[in-house]
């Protein structure tokens, strides 16, 4: 959203972050140019957004599981966001998919340390991923990986074609029990309408609330 856009949200003195969903704009293209092209466009999200609330972004890596991504390319663009966003003063944080390279726990962390970036847990995507449907990791245990670079998350149930909510914390309430012990404080609940994004609340605040009078107990 541009700033005229935002400035209703703003002047009721709501926090928004960005998120820099650019769908054709590859940062680890594999094309020369058009990773280029992508970074660019990215650091152009980064001067556009400097001084409007909230100074952190999201950036994605393979949005599209079916082109080719080049690791060391991903992370030197990735980097030099990092960076730019650092002389900004904004944090910039990869995202896990649901697909491609980035959907894997292991190298979303190796890539946001060697780019310095820090980290944004998409919780849909992480209990649709590959390495969670096939039980080589639960997401309480990909929060264990991310904890020290977590500084955003994602919250719904999980993804298909769209986002589903939860009808009971049978899957995220150990993911919530997890999450509540980090440091991490901004969650967005990824919805599409009010009623399922205040039923999830609700859901989300009174499990945390039951959890936390059993553990005082």
């Amino acid at each position: 959203k541009t700033a005229s856009e935002l400035s209703p949200y703003l002047e009721m003195g709501m926090a928004i972050r960005h998120h820099a969903y650019f769908p054709g704009y590859e940062l680890g293209d594999t094309n020369d140019g058009l990773a280029e092209r992508a970074v660019e466009l990215h650091i152009s999200h980064l001067e556009a957004m400097r001084g409007i609330s909230e100074q952190h972004v999201t950036v994605h890596i393979g949005l599209d599981p079916d082109e080719p991504v080049d690791a060391q390319k991903a992370v030197r663009s990735l980097g030099r966001l990092v960076e730019h966003g650092s002389r900004l003063g904004i944090t910039v944080a990869l995202e896990n998919l649901k697909h491609g390279p980035t959907s894997n726990p292991s190298t979303v962390l190796d890539w946001a340390r060697r780019s310095g970036a820090a980290i944004t847990l998409d919780i849909g995507h992480a209990v649709s991923c590959k390495q969670v449907q096939t039980g080589e990791c639960t997401v309480p245990e990909i929060i264990d990986l991310f904890e020290d670079r977590l500084q955003e998350v994602h919250l719904y149930e999980y993804e298909t074609d769209v986002h589903h909510a939860p009808e009971d914390m049978g899957i995220l309430g150990d993911i919530i029990v997890r999450l509540i012990v980090t440091d991490c404080r901004w969650w967005t609940i990824e919805l599409n309408t009010p009623e399922e994004i205040l039923r999830t609340r609700n859901l989300v605040v009174d499990h945390v609330a039951a959890t936390c009078n059993h553990l005082k107990n």
